[in-house]
Formats: C-alpha cells, structure tokens, sequence
C-alpha cells in the first residue's frame, strides 16, 4: 500500500512540483523508510513555498535534528514561529536548541 501511495504521489509532483500535500506525504513515505535526505529534500522544497505549514516544518526541524545539524534545525523553527508564534512544540524545540549542547530529544 506504501508503494502504490509512493507512486502516485511520485505522479502527481511530475504532473505539478508545487503540490505541496503530494510532497509532505511522500516525505513522510520516504522518512519512514529511512530515506531521510529524500525526505528533507522534498519538504524543504514544499516549505519555501509554503511556510505557514508549520507541521511541515516541524518535520524539518526534527529530521535536522535526527542527524544533529541544529543551525539548521534553528533557522526552520524560528520559521515556524514566525507564523505559529504560539505553537508548543515549535517553543519547546526552539528551547532544545538553544540549549548548550542542543537537545533534540522527545
């Protein structure tokens, strides 16, 4: 069921990369399979052209931190807060992060 969902969403960016849903969900797809660098390369792309999606960029934020690139995992939550200033988890990984050494731990 994963790969028919994976191709279908694969058929729908080629027809329209702006399909910033097609992208997220294929993201988690590829994240769950442990393709991470896939999976950040499609949300990145999906969160530039809507960064108001603060999940999206929620899932950035911890794929960053996943292999413990935490500028990176910074400039995306400030992002996020940028549009969702009162959003928990964004304030609690923003705390994490700024925390000497980071902490990106549930």
């Amino acid at each position: 069921m994963t790969a028919q969902a994976s191709e279908l969403f694969r058929r729908a960016l080629a027809v329209n990369p702006d399909l910033i849903d097609a992208a997220t969900d294929l993201g988690v797809i590829e994240a769950e399979s442990g393709h991470l660098r896939e999976a950040v390369e499609l949300w990145e792309g999906a969160f530039r052209r809507a960064p108001a999606r603060s999940a999206l960029g929620m899932n950035l934020v911890t794929a960053f931190c996943d292999v413990r690139q935490f500028d990176q995992a910074r400039t995306i939550v400030l992002r996020v807060l940028e549009f969702n200033p009162d959003m928990p988890a964004a304030k609690k990984a923003l705390r994490a992060l700024n925390h000497a050494p980071p902490d990106c731990s549930p």
